[in-house]
């Protein structure tokens, strides 16, 4: 079982990567034994997936809403049946990152450089967080893709928080090869 705020979050998600393979269609080449990073991890499905599924060799899921940072280290302790240890990873410290056996969650966002940055968060739609300069584009992504009723989108939006973020390059959180074969941005 996936721990999440909402079980239909969890359906909606799980079906656009396992169903939909909307990060991986046909096309995109995978092999066991790559290098996934999973930026905007959320609760942690698609790194999840990365392992069980693609077999990565190794996954970097970052994920900077403190709740869903939370949510995807249990998740993935409880699917991978492992307890994590704490490491550094760049110039994010231990008492930060959690690694499992091959897998990283490192608790920040990524951006062009490292700064203090804004996290608009959605409560009722946590794996729709973007960085606050990125509301109006998400926003047109919620109610244009047609997956959402516009009053529905509206109504699971008003609840949005702003929450302050720190945010690194995305070469600082690369695992040592320095190789990423699957990119996930979200």
């Amino acid at each position: 079982d996936i721990c999440a705020p909402s079980e239909s979050e969890v359906q909606w998600v799980y079906r656009e990567i396992w169903h939909d393979r909307c990060y991986t269609p046909p096309g995109i080449c995978t092999w066991p034994g790559m290098t996934v990073v999973d930026v905007g991890a959320s609760l942690g499905l698609f790194s999840i997936y990365a392992k069980r599924v693609l077999r990565a060799g190794a996954v970097v899921a970052i994920e900077p809403a403190h709740d869903s940072f939370e949510l995807c280290v249990n998740n993935l302790a409880d699917v991978l049946g492992e307890r994590p240890d704490r490491c550094t990873v760049g110039d994010v410290s231990a008492a930060a990152v959690f690694k499992f056996n091959r897998v990283t969650v490192v608790p920040r966002a990524c951006d062009t450089e490292a700064r203090d940055t804004t996290l608009l968060f959605y409560p009722d739609l946590p794996s729709n967080a973007c960085l606050i300069e990125h509301a109006d584009a998400k926003r047109q992504h919620l109610a244009g893709d047609g997956a959402l009723n516009p009053d529905v989108g509206d109504f699971l939006t008003d609840g949005a928080t702003t929450i302050p973020v720190q945010s690194v390059r995305l070469s600082v959180v690369l695992p040592p090869c320095g190789s990423v074969s699957l990119l996930k941005v979200d």
